[in-house]
């Protein structure tokens, strides 16, 4: 019976070794993972720092008026609060013509019945208006359109 008790209570020393063991990696895992993602945040954050840096420096070497630059600023703040720097284009261009287009009519074509001149048209020719259209970043307080 001795016997026994030694080799369940061996048994169970090893498996609760092995589970801490187990718990450790699959932390470390999960720290590391995070890591990542904030390295990479930090990297897309950098490049956008150092962008933003440089067309500062210019519109100042250049006299640039502080209107202007305070609206520059502006929309570099504003693109990428937007974005998070992730340059979309580039990642549609990776994917082939007509999965961008089963994309861009899943996004867009919800937003264009929502105008009022577009909400009584045809499914069809939503869709192609989305196709047409071309992405553009505009600034809080731009003109998009002019009457003439």
């Amino acid at each position: 019976k001795q016997w026994y008790q030694r080799r369940v209570a061996i048994t169970a020393g090893g498996i609760t070794c092995i589970t801490f063991l187990l718990g450790i990696f699959i932390f470390a895992a999960v720290v590391g993972n995070v890591g990542d993602a904030i390295t990479s945040m930090n990297e897309s954050k950098t490049t956008y720092q150092k962008r933003a840096d440089a067309i500062k420096l210019y519109m100042q070497h250049h006299g640039v008026p502080d209107v202007l630059q305070r609206k520059v600023k502006k929309w570099l703040e504003y693109s990428w609060m937007r974005t998070q720097g992730v340059d979309e284009q580039s990642l549609m261009d990776a994917l082939p013509e007509r999965l961008r287009a089963r994309i861009a009519i899943q996004i867009h074509v919800k937003t264009l019945k929502k105008v009022k001149i577009f909400e009584n048209c045809e499914h069809g020719l939503l869709c192609e208006l989305v196709l047409k259209l071309r992405p553009q970043i505009f600034s809080p307080g731009d003109y998009i359109c002019r009457i003439g």
